[in-house]
């Protein structure tokens, strides 16, 4: 979701009966995640993800408030993905927004919490939340949702196909590893054989 001037952007925004909620998705695999209060580490070093977070919800419930009238809470989340350990020795902290840090694993179960808003609120907030102009103060294509729906099935079908590609080849790669060994040990022999026959 492009936000502002289009220079910064919230990965997802989720907006249901448990609440709003502003995602932010870390790809960490195998490596150990630790949080405590205002402090983020993975694999031992300092991240500014919990102040991103903080500062994404902050900006989310600015905005979503002022175009629906209502006053919208908005909890960030940061989603660690691939993480081998996740440690949460005091809760995050960031100021005047309420925050997580969730596994890739636990992130459906974040989001089911006691119920926030009405359904009528929900149909408020998510069609404010639709509409480019609530977050972008340029928008290109204000309220085109559907669009930017198709581009993005575009974008993830591509991508599976060049994974599917990338695949491919490495397996092409690993067998050509293997076989190198095997097709020199033959040419030596074959070398060999041809110096021992003369």
């Amino acid at each position: 979701m492009p936000v502002g001037k289009g220079d910064s952007d919230i990965d997802h925004v989720v907006v249901g009966p448990s609440g709003v909620f502003t995602i932010n998705t870390k790809h960490h695999p195998g490596k150990k995640v630790w949080v405590g209060g205002r402090g983020m580490l993975i694999a031992g070093h300092k991240v500014p993800h919990l102040r991103n977070a903080g500062y994404e919800a902050r900006r989310a419930e600015k905005l979503l408030s002022s175009a629906t009238g209502l006053t919208v809470p908005v909890t960030g989340i940061v989603v660690v993905v691939g993480a081998s350990q996740l440690t949460i020795r005091r809760a995050p902290e960031a100021d005047g927004v309420r925050l997580l840090v969730v596994h890739d694993t636990q992130l459906l179960k974040a989001l089911q919490t006691r119920p926030e808003f009405s359904p009528e609120q929900v149909q408020r907030i998510a069609d404010a939340a639709s509409v480019a102009s609530t977050w972008h103060k340029s928008p290109v294509n204000d309220g085109d949702v559907s669009a930017l729906v198709l581009a993005f099935d575009e974008l993830t079908g591509e991508v599976a196909r060049q994974d599917k590609t990338v695949r491919r080849r490495k397996l092409l790669w690993a067998l050509a590893a293997m076989l190198l060994p095997v097709a020199a040990v033959y040419t030596g022999l074959s070398v060999l054989t041809a110096m021992l026959t003369r």
